[in-house]
């Protein structure tokens, strides 16, 4: 797999470099996000944990696949800027949000005894 950046941006305010890159894997399966993580880390010379995939994109047919990936300068910002669902699909361990013992569940309260149906009232047979 050869991998080459096409176009890098800066992006001070969310302290990440944006890359557009393309990997060439002739006679190779399709590429992997894992694979293109890895790949950029080498080239970038960054941790493999500050690396996000966001897209790839391969053609039927050809050996090469486009993609689109942020590289952040720490873990706090990566986590406080990136989507939960991105995170996820990308390996990233995500801090639990809630730390210490779960809620209490209040309890409902019982419902009110219906009241007792009235007997019917018996007619007296007059006779």
């Amino acid at each position: 797999m050869e991998l080459e950046i096409i176009e890098k941006k800066e992006n001070p305010l969310l302290e990440r470099t944006e890359v557009k890159f393309v990997a060439t894997h002739p006679g190779e399966k399709t590429l992997t996000a894992k694979m293109a993580r890895e790949g950029l880390s080498e080239l970038m010379g960054t941790p493999k944990g500050k690396i996000i995939i966001h897209t790839m994109k391969a053609e039927f047919g050809k050996a090469e696949t486009m993609g689109y990936a942020k590289v952040y300068k720490n873990e706090a910002q990566l986590l406080k800027v990136e989507q939960d669902h991105i995170l996820k699909r990308n390996g990233v361990q995500m801090p639990s949000k809630k730390e210490g013992k779960p809620a209490e569940k209040a309890e409902a309260p019982e419902p009110a005894a219906e009241p007792e149906p009235e007997a019917p009232a018996e007619e007296e047979a007059e006779e």
